[in-house]
């Protein structure tokens, strides 16, 4: 089996979007469409070729088999294009209310306050997918081992993920790896009713 990994493209962005959606599915659809799935998947597929900002290809690697798309990656950190956030914004606006935006907006900053804040080493690793029929063919590990070159490269000394706590297969998945539990227990808090009842888990890599 030969997985090829590169930078994305605005092609193929239902398959893509959907990749994405299966990454955080609860936090995502809660995030940008208060639990309405197919809503927040339209949103990822016109997000996707939009290209600039958290949701577009520009900041993802892709794994492919033969041409199939079977996997994604992305990574956050220091050194985003300087006009990063602005580019989220414009792909929400381009699709959403202004009212709907700011709903996001409070949503996403209600959802941020029970993450520690990244630290000038590390690098965010984030959207970690692999289409279902590919799964336990050791494609994560490559797609984890290519955000490792890649920090390494940027000079960070951590990998740090974020993942839903009840996602057991995942988290199972990055301490093979080699990642460790965080020590910092906000993450594992639950939020406030009125936010999603989700609870998120950090883990940390030294690389």
């Amino acid at each position: 089996m030969t997985i090829s990994i590169f930078r994305a493209t605005p092609d193929n962005s239902r398959v893509c979007a959907a990749l994405l959606l299966s990454s955080a599915p609860k936090t995502l659809t809660h995030l940008l469409a208060q639990g309405n799935t197919q809503r927040a998947f339209d949103y990822l597929t016109q997000a996707w070729a939009f290209g600039g900002g958290q949701f577009g290809c520009d900041n993802h690697w892709l794994a492919q088999q033969n041409g199939t798309t079977v996997g994604m990656v992305s990574a956050w950190h220091d050194a985003l294009p300087s006009d990063f956030d602005a580019a989220t914004l414009a792909s929400l606006r381009s699709y959403f209310s202004i009212e709907e935006c700011l709903q996001i907006l409070a949503r996403n900053a209600a959802l941020a306050q029970q993450l520690p804040k990244p630290e000038v080493q590390q690098v965010i690793l984030g959207h970690l997918s692999v289409h279902e029929a590919y799964r336990r063919q050791g494609i994560a590990r490559k797609l984890i081992n290519h955000v490792i070159e890649f920090s390494r490269q940027k000079q960070k000394t951590q990998l740090v993920v974020d993942v839903e706590s009840d996602n057991i297969a995942a988290i199972q998945c990055y301490l093979l790896s080699g990642f460790t539990r965080s020590d910092n227990a906000s993450t594992n808090t639950p939020q406030p009713e009125t936010e999603l009842n989700q609870r998120l888990e950090r883990l940390i890599l030294a690389v």
